[in-house]
């Protein structure tokens, strides 16, 4: 039996008709010899529709005693998503099953609105897809251990998809959006900006967690586990996508592959904090357990045996971020936290940063030639990120 997994945006199952076009996409896939599992999004907007209405009826939502019911509210989009779906294909004469998060065996652990998956029991697809039907699964959610429902984050329906092709043991994922791939920039910018064909799991990986939307970077992240290949494509058309895969070439030809900008950053300060072996232990741990992702780490020299700790994160994480950090500002006798929402981070990344010196050199001159200052500089094997003001960020793209 050939698996092949197929996930459609919210923008692609957006309206009845865009629901249809995905119906015959999926029938045609299965004609082609294929056993199909397909993961969906909610509908267009409705998440950020759900969102708002959660923060009309309780103002922090996400706060730690309200994820649980705010995590069973938001996966009733994709809920709503998948049933529509079904529907669509089984009127154009195939047979098809709807499955929850649950029904198709996703099990997380218990961190609301930021889980990650532990497992999958995927008999119920298997036993699915053996009796002819097209599996369509929502995407985004789980369950814990106890049965609650949990949700995987923004992004979370790839995560679920490549999850699922991996346990199935699938030739591919599918990842079909309103865009055709992976650009050296971004097209709106920079018009002539070219699809990349083809990417490396960790060019992917960097690409995506600095600010390309188009997949979420712990998708990318499975899938190299599994060495699972990944082709991202458009819902609206038949054009070849990019594809995420394994390197094969001894050595990389190219040595940047795009350019990119992420504008929903913001940079934090801890100021004054002692300097001490564990402080910084001690703020970064927290963060982790809350699954708080920090970038851009600076710790300045040391005066009078204080200094100043500052990173990035985040936009959404803000808050959760603040009530993370002001008990432990608190115990370490901080002089307080700053933040400054009107930062961006641009990024340039490519396998051959690591082996072309003069790369950065390049970019920082380019940044400095357009009058754009940066605020401060992170850099690994294929990438080098600058923080800059939120104002300039398209103009350094």
């Amino acid at each position: 039996m050939k698996i092949v997994v197929h996930k459609y945006g919210g923008s692609s199952v957006a309206t009845p008709a865009r629901m249809q076009q995905v119906a015959r996409r999926v029938v045609a896939a299965k004609g082609a010899g294929y056993a199909l599992v397909v993961v969906t999004s909610a509908r267009g907007d409705r998440t950020d529709r759900l969102i708002e209405l959660a923060r009309q009826v309780i103002p922090q939502p996400r706060r730690t005693e309200a994820k649980g019911e705010y995590d069973a509210l938001l996966a009733t989009g994709e809920k709503e998503a998948v049933a529509l779906l079904a529907l669509a294909i089984i009127a154009r004469g195939q047979s098809a099953v709807s499955f929850t998060g649950a029904q198709a065996g996703i099990r997380t652990d218990e961190v609301h609105t930021k889980a990650r998956i532990i497992r999958i029991k995927a008999e119920p697809i298997r036993a699915a897809l053996q009796a002819g039907q097209i599996v369509v699964v929502a995407g985004f959610q789980g369950t814990d251990g106890g049965g609650r429902t949990t949700t995987l984050g923004r992004g979370g329906s790839d995560i679920t998809a490549v999850a699922l092709a991996a346990a199935l043991g699938a030739e591919r994922c599918e990842i079909c959006k309103d865009v055709e791939g992976f650009y050296t920039a971004n097209p709106k910018l920079v018009p002539q900006a070219r699809k990349l064909p083809r990417l490396s799991y960790d060019e992917a990986m960097e690409l995506a967690s600095l600010g390309a939307e188009v997949t979420h970077p712990r998708a990318v992240e499975i899938a190299r586990r599994h060495r699972l290949p990944i082709l991202l494509r458009s819902s609206f058309n038949e054009h070849e996508g990019t594809w995420i895969k394994e390197e094969t070439a001894m050595e990389n030809g190219q040595d940047i592959r795009g350019v990119v900008c992420d504008k929903g950053e913001v940079k934090i300060a801890i100021l004054e904090v002692p300097d001490r072996p564990g402080v910084a232990a001690e703020i970064f741990s927290a963060l982790g357990e809350a699954r708080i992702r920090a970038d851009m780490i600076i710790q300045n020299l040391s005066r009078r045996g204080i200094n100043d700790i500052s990173f990035t994160i985040a936009q959404d994480d803000l808050p959760e971020a603040l009530s993370v950090l002001e008990p432990i500002a608190r115990r370490l006798d901080s002089q307080g936290i700053s933040y400054d929402e009107a930062t961006a981070k641009v990024s340039i990344v490519g396998g051959g940063i690591a082996s072309s010196p003069e790369i950065a050199g390049q970019m920082f001159t380019a940044l400095a030639e357009a009058g754009i200052n940066i605020a401060s500089i992170s850099t690994s094997e294929i990438r080098i990120s600058c923080l800059i003001a939120q104002a300039e960020a398209d103009r350094a793209v």
